[in-house]
């Protein structure tokens, strides 16, 4: 069997990396199909927990053992395919292969959600963690069905499935190796907080107001909005993967869409603020600076200043009279 090229064994050091690429255009050649021996296992697989049922047998379950079996596959494809892979190159690849977004892409592509059973289609069938677990609770159903004699059919069955994606991923984990994509970090981004929020006080308005909504996901797949409210209005928003990041990411926006906070306060205050200076440190000298035509046309029209009026005489005082010496008392002891 020909081994792939490795990529390079420098770790992943932007947390889930592959956020920042969409999910790769492929598809297996064929896509697997399977029919299950048990009825009852496939009506658990295509249950989902908001469909009443009696007795409750959902695919919740299924789910729980379905993700763990997911990553084992994963890891034995992996290490079949890149020997010679560091561990910390295998696992960014596996956070990848068994993230929730492919995990909904591959229940699409394999049509399972047209078979779920929901009291609420319009919602459930519209969120990716449901169709996520969907495709965990079918994987988890699979391995139950064909049992532990049968292993390598399930493996086989997922190894067909996924090895476009594999490959997909490989190539993108390493052209992210040597450039990944440019990240803000939150002290480069905390600044603009602080800049809106001094933009507001300056203009008198109310403090700004964050609002934030994620995208129902979990763990590192999970994506945060945030809503930046000023004045009453919404003037700018942000995504990132926490609340913090997302606040930042709006204020910088909200930054670039203010012009006069672009500035900072302006380049016109400024320049007023030191024409002002200026005059206070010449009048402190006892000097008049002022600058232009306009100005020395104002000092001209005014005239010489008067003249200063003259000394007052030094004040004649008289002189002190001496004070009279104090007298003993006439008992006071040492005296005759």
């Amino acid at each position: 069997m020909n081994v792939p090229k490795s990529v390079s064994d420098k770790p992943s050091s932007s947390g889930a990396w592959y956020s920042a690429y969409p999910i790769p255009a492929v598809a297996p050649t064929t896509i697997p199909t399977y029919t299950f021996s048990s009825p009852t296992l496939e009506a658990q697989v295509f249950t989902h927990s908001s469909f009443n049922t009696s007795p409750p047998a959902d695919n919740s379950s299924l789910t729980w053992l379905g993700h763990p079996l997911a990553q084992t596959l994963c890891s034995l494809h992996l290490t079949t395919y890149f020997p010679t892979l560091s561990t910390q190159a295998i696992t960014d690849l596996r956070a990848a292969l068994t993230s929730k977004p492919l995990h909904a892409h591959l229940c699409r592509l394999l049509n399972l959600h047209k078979n779920l059973h929901t009291s609420t289609p319009d919602k459930v069938l519209t969120s990716e963690k449901v169709l996520a677990d969907l495709f965990e609770a079918y994987l988890a159903a699979l391995s139950r069905d064909l049992g532990l004699n049968r292993f390598h059919d399930l493996y086989a069955w997922y190894h067909s499935l996924l090895t476009p994606f594999v490959h997909a991923y490989h190539n993108l984990y390493a052209q992210h190796s040597v450039a990944p994509p440019p990240r803000n970090g939150r002290q480069e981004l905390a600044p603009y907080t602080s800049r809106l929020m001094e933009y507001a006080a300056k203009n008198k308005l109310e403090p700004p107001k964050f609002e934030f909504e994620s995208n129902g996901q979990q763990g590192t797949d999970i994506q945060w909005r945030c809503c930046v409210v000023l004045d009453g209005r919404v003037v700018s928003r942000g995504i990132a993967g926490s609340k913090i990041e997302a606040k930042h990411c709006a204020s910088k926006e909200a930054i670039k869409a203010i012009p006069a906070a672009t500035e900072g306060d302006g380049g016109a205050t400024a320049a007023v603020r030191r024409k002002k200076k200026e005059v206070f440190r010449a009048r402190a000298r006892g000097t008049a600076r002022m600058q232009g035509p306009q100005q020395q046309q104002q000092v001209q029209a005014l005239g010489p200043p008067p003249p200063l009026p003259p000394p007052l005489p030094p004040m004649s005082m008289p002189m002190p009279m001496p004070m009279p010496m104090p007298m003993p008392y006439a008992n006071a002891p040492g005296t005759t």
